[in-house]
């Protein structure tokens, strides 16, 4: 028997493979101020160490991008502290002597030779203009688009922008750090043949703690050494575990615990994602029940120059008994969710007093893979050890009553337990059985309580599981504050009760001013002033506080009292020859019976006129006309206008009542020659009130005092009548010549009548202007005086000439200038 052997020749498949022979150099380009953050560029050297061209044209994606990177070594943690964006390559030189085999020569190529170097220095790797997103590479496939869209610089960061991006803080000041810095290439030709996996070489740098903090190398450049193997190079008590995705990328996990000494341990670790395009976006470790995590945290870098990425760092969950946990968004919730995306390591760190025994972290991958594809990965870690008997899951805390507080508590049971604990603050509430998913607490109180469920198994204890709740009373509402009555500056405030409360708390602009009984519904203010008020309520039951309402409210004061001020319609005449002439004009006021208060006490005045001062000027100011002696008065005139003032008393120790019409004062006038003499036609002027007259010191407005409050009047507007021809200027009624009209002019203009009395001025006893002196004028007087008759006819109660043509004549009267 013949057997035949055949020999089938392997065929090798000719294949580039691009990795970093070199980290020759570094430049240090500063700060932008107010940022904290220092850039960097590291130069890059390739080898070819394949057997095919591998692929560097310009203007496609078929060339190969470089990652930049900066690591930190200290107090035994490893972590990442700076990236860059992707160095676009444009074409390759042909060097020789980094790698062995290669020919030379050429130029700059659209390819890299097998044993070839191509350098890229740490300027050209810091050229802004050609730098590009990670974003936007799929580091397992090396496909990116091209062109690649590059988002501008932010506002403020043209020196750090898009090159290696460094904190200062995670430079300056800490003694004893080591710093690493790194450069990668992804090229999809490399990737084709499943070459990706020694793409990375890392090199130790010093750091300067002053200028622009330059980097210094320590050492040579560890070809086809990912950055996190510094971790071990330089603590070698660190474990390094490969992470595979089946069929995809490549992610290296690090730990290390350490014995504090004191019953603790730190336990360190690091997962780095050499080029794995799923990303990871959770990470957890076992630990028991009984044990303790004193503390934890996580480290992320941050994503820089416009990338989309969120920042969020990763939320931590700690359950007893199952584990530690951190995570972010799930893909299909956040596409740019914080996930550990390729070049990138993040770091999970916790004090657990439990030492460390073998057991196996989970890493959740970010995208979704193809069918079949595992979602998270296990590898072998150091972990807390000690009962690993699962806590019940799931606790949840939900309010059931709130009048009279109750509690719901609901979880799940992941085991079969022997009895399950509740327990309030501390304190047990209640021993189920093991089998219980379920309890009310009808004794819950207000305020924040904390409810633990832990299960045990045969006298084996899991974890306590917590869950807060803080049970609040039922809120007030519809708070409100109003001003009810216009003529008070109180305040109402009311409002709405949710339930019976133990008191109820008012307090105005932060003071409190009302504690009250937990059923009542409004308060009035009688405390505030006009002016902004700020209110605030809360209500109480059982030591807990409800939310503060608010409301806010202006007190208006009250509305303005009604006056009215009267100039009078006053005639005089005036010698055409001469243009002399005189009359007077008294001016009152009165007060409306409709104000609040009336009638009230009028403890001032100030009175501005203005008239033609052509025709009339003012000669004197006289307050002898006023019911009531003045502590001030006084005034000032000028050319067509009048100012006065007048206080009542100082002290508010007497005042006027202006129920009707009181005089305020007197104004004297002289005609005014200049425009008089030759004048043969009668001429008249407006007598009017306005307000802000200015005389030389502060404008003079019309105001009627009430206490200290001045209040605006309304008025009545008179007007002067002039006459050429007319007669001595006197005051219709006054027959006795005393400036006042009573009954003593009465008398003295029947004893003229009939006694043979004196009369000075026959117009005066003409009562009723009928151009006779006879006893109708007395009896006119009379009704006047006494019965409600009409007012003597002008001039009255003003000086001034007689208008009306008769043959009495007017020889003295000496109250009239």
């Amino acid at each position: 028997m013949v057997c035949l052997a055949l020999l089938i020749p392997t065929i090798v498949v000719a294949q580039p493979d691009v990795i970093v022979g070199d980290l020759p150099n570094t430049n240090a380009y500063g700060t932008n101020t107010g940022t904290g953050i220092y850039a960097y560029s590291v130069a890059t050297t390739s080898c070819n160490i394949g057997t095919a061209n591998l692929n560097w044209q310009a203007n496609n994606n078929q060339h190969p991008v470089i990652a930049q990177d900066m690591w930190r070594l200290h107090e035994g943690r490893f972590t990442q502290i700076g990236s860059s964006w992707l160095k676009h390559g444009f074409c390759a030189l042909q060097n020789t002597g980094l790698c062995a085999g290669c020919g030379g020569g050429g130029g700059c190529l659209s390819y890299l030779t097998p044993g070839c170097a191509d350098p890229y220095s740490a300027g050209l790797n810091g050229n802004q203009s050609n730098l590009g997103p990670r974003s936007q590479v799929n580091a397992f496939t090396g496909f990116f688009p091209y062109p690649y869209n590059a988002p501008p610089c932010p506002s403020g960061q043209g020196t750090i922008c898009r090159r290696v991006q460094v904190q200062e803080s995670d430079m300056v000041g800490l003694p004893g750090a080591l710093f690493f810095v790194s450069g990668q290439y992804v090229a999809s030709d490399d990737a084709d043949f499943g070459n990706q996996a020694n793409n990375a070489s890392y090199r130790r740098v010093n750091v300067s703690q002053s200028g622009n903090h330059s980097l210094s190398f320590v050492g040579g450049t560890q070809q086809q050494a990912p950055p996190i193997q510094a971790w071990q190079d330089n603590q070698p008590s660190v474990t390094l575990v490969d992470v595979e995705v089946p069929n995809e990328g490549l992610f290296i996990a690090g730990y290390d615990v350490t014995d504090n000494g004191n019953g603790t341990y730190n336990y360190e670790y690091a997962v780095y994602n050499m080029y794995s395009d799923r990303s990871a976006r959770s990470f957890s470790v076992p630990y028991p029940a009984g044990a303790t995590i004193i503390d934890h945290g996580f480290h992320d870098l941050t994503w820089h120059s416009g990338e989309p990425y969120d920042g969020t760092d990763w939320n931590v969950t700690l359950l007893p008994g199952i584990g530690i946990s951190w995570e972010t968004d799930t893909f299909a919730s956040n596409q740019n969710a914080n996930a550990m995306r390729w070049s990138m390591m993040f770091n999970f760190y916790f004090t657990s007093d439990a030492p460390p025994a073998p057991n196996s972290a989970t890493l959740g991958l970010f995208k979704p893979g193809p069918a079949g594809a595992p979602d998270e990965l296990n590898f072998d870690v150091l972990a807390p050890s000690g009962n690993f008997l699962p806590g019940v899951q799931n606790l949840a805390c939900d309010l059931g009553a709130t009048t009279d507080p109750s509690v719901n508590l609901y979880w799940t049971n992941p085991e079969t337990y022997t009895s399950i604990t509740v327990r309030r603050d501390g304190t047990t509430i209640a021993i189920l059985s093991g089998g219980a998913t379920a309890y009310t607490d009808a004794n819950a109180s207000y305020g924040l309580t904390t409810y633990t469920v832990q299960a045990e198994q045969a006298a084996v204890p899991a974890a306590e599981i917590p869950c807060q709740i803080n049970i609040t009373p039922q809120p007030q509402s519809n708070f409100s504050c109003s001003q009810p009555d216009p003529e008070a500056s109180d305040v109402l405030l009311t409002w709405s009760n949710g339930m019976m409360y133990d008191a109820i708390s008012l307090s105005r602009n932060g003071t409190l001013i009302a504690t009250l009984g937990g059923s009542t519904t409004s308060y009035t203010d009688t405390g505030a002033s006009v002016s902004s008020h700020f209110y605030t309520m809360s209500a109480s039951a059982g030591g807990v506080t409800t939310a503060t309402l608010d409301c806010d409210i202006t007190v208006l004061p009250p509305p303005p009292l009604g006056f009215t001020v009267t100039a009078p319609t006053v005639a005089a005449g005036f010698d055409p020859g001469t243009g002399a002439g005189s009359f007077s004009a008294i001016l009152t006021a009165i007060e409306s019976p409709s104000n609040t208060g009336y009638p009230n006490p009028v403890s001032g005045y100030s009175l501005a006129l203005v008239f033609d001062g052509s025709l009339a000027v003012v000669s004197a100011l006289d307050e002898t006309v006023v019911p009531a002696d003045l502590d001030f008065f006084d005034g000032q005139w000028g050319d067509g206008w009048v100012t006065i003032g007048a206080v009542v008393s100082f002290t508010s120790a007497s005042s006027l009542d202006l129920s009707s019409d009181v005089n305020l004062a007197r104004v004297e006038f002289n005609t005014n020659p200049g425009g008089l003499i030759g004048q043969m036609n009668p001429v008249s002027s407006a007598l009017s009130w306005q307000n802000g007259v200015n005389g030389g010191g502060l404008p003079v407005d019309n105001l009627i005092v009430v206490g200290s409050s001045p209040m605006a009047p309304s008025f009545v507007h008179g007007q002067i009548n002039l006459v050429p021809g007319a007669g001595e200027t006197f005051v219709r009624g006054d027959i006795n010549d005393d400036s006042v009209i009573n009954i003593a002019d009465a008398v003295a203009g029947l004893t003229y009548l009939f006694s043979g009395g004196p009369a000075g001025c026959i117009d005066a006893v003409d009562t009723n202007d009928d151009g006779q002196a006879n006893v109708a004028d007395g009896v006119y007087l009379l009704g006047f005086l006494f019965s409600g008759g009409a007012a003597p006819p002008a001039p009255s109660p003003n000086c001034g000439s007689d208008m009306t043509a008769d043959a009495l004549e007017c020889a003295t009267y000496n109250s009239c200038p």
